[in-house]
């Protein structure tokens, strides 16, 4: 009989190999079977279902006959200066990723919108938009791609905080009976979710800033997250004054945003006072931030939450759902395939280490 000691310990790693090797082909299959299956799927169904909902008003041809009308009547000097917000909002967004970085790297204008539309691009078919750091951490030399992924995750926390923000107060202004006398039943409880949490979530993202150090030390505590101290120090070595300016700069951004909106609904002849257009989009921002998507399908989610909160100040719903696409096209899309091209250019990068 032949015997060989050793044999069965290499036979278990061995098999745990294979097993751990299967569970990861298992995983990313998934991930591929939900991006690129169930993600089309899901707005072909967000698509058709919209589709049915407007042509079976029986005000659509008369929408559609206003939009054209109202089109040819106001020219394109609103969409023009549309464009011209789309164009200054990115550019507010790539001077706060240029002051964020100051500290470390010196970044001239065109790698920081380089950088965001690359991250625009990859945001666009990764789950829960992950491919945004992936974009803009790609273009930093490697000993800097730690502080980067720590500044986008920053940045992050603080447009999350003031969507909500944004959110909560537009669904306290909101006259809510009224809202959900006009939507379908079927959305009354996701409003009402909605609303429950909109307090809560800005309160707990500025309480973590208030208290970021103590909160940082705590999770240090764990000798499993030792690991991620130099990103630590690096975020707690960010002075509130600067966090300051990326808030304002934050809330700037999102009033651009919001002018955007008001501006191509007015060129389509959708009546909506500023402050209507205020709460509208507030509440579908802070809608989408709670409830992570890839961008693919994030239009359907927008036609969808434009299509219900909208419905309480106007009937054109029509010009309402084209508006919303508009929008989205100009703010992602264009910029997306900005980023693509851009990444095909990917040495041609100005960075350099502050001295």
């Amino acid at each position: 009989m032949i015997t060989v000691p050793g044999s069965i310990p290499k036979i278990i790693l061995l098999f745990r190999f294979k097993r751990s090797l299967l569970k990861v082909r298992l995983n990313k299959n998934i991930k591929l079977i939900i991006n690129y299956g169930l993600a089309p799927l899901l707005l072909v169904l967000i698509g058709y279902h919209l589709t049915n909902e407007l042509f079976a008003r029986p005000t659509f041809e008369e929408d559609v006959l206003s939009i054209k009308n109202h089109i040819y009547k106001n020219g394109i000097g609103l969409l023009a200066i549309a464009v011209f917000l789309m164009m200054l909002q990115w550019l507010t967004e790539a001077y706060k990723w240029k002051m964020l970085m100051s500290s470390s790297l010196n970044l001239n204008w065109r790698t920081s919108l380089q950088m965001i539309f690359t991250g625009l691009s990859f945001s666009f078919i990764t789950p829960f938009k992950s491919g945004e750091f992936i974009g803009r951490v790609m273009y930093l030399p490697t000993h800097k791609r730690a502080i980067g992924t720590t500044y986008t995750f920053y940045s992050s926390i603080i447009q999350f905080t003031v969507y909500s923000l944004l959110g909560a107060l537009s669904l306290w202004m909101l006259d809510l009976d009224h809202l959900l006398l006009k939507i379908p039943a079927s959305f009354t409880s996701g409003i009402l979710f909605l609303k429950s949490i909109s307090l809560f979530i800005p309160i707990v993202c500025l309480i973590f800033f208030i208290t970021k150090r103590l909160f940082i030390h705590f999770f240090l505590s764990f000798n499993l997250l030792k690991k991620f101290t130099p990103i630590a120090q690096e975020f707690l070595s960010i002075k509130p004054s600067r966090t300051a300016m990326v808030f304002g700069l934050t809330f700037l951004k999102c009033f651009i945003f919001i002018l955007e909106y008001w501006l191509i609904f007015k060129w389509l002849g959708v009546e909506l006072s500023i402050s209507q257009v205020f709460m509208g989009v507030s509440i579908m921002v802070f809608a989408l931030a709670v409830m992570p998507t890839i961008s693919f399908i994030e239009i359907g989610l927008r036609w969808e939450f434009s299509f219900v909160i909208f419905s309480a100040f106007t009937q054109n719903l029509v010009g309402v759902t084209i508006g919303t696409t508009i929008v989205w096209l100009l703010n992602i899309v264009l910029p997306a395939i900005i980023g693509a091209f851009w990444l095909l250019f990917r040495n041609q990068v100005y960075i350099s280490d502050v001295e």
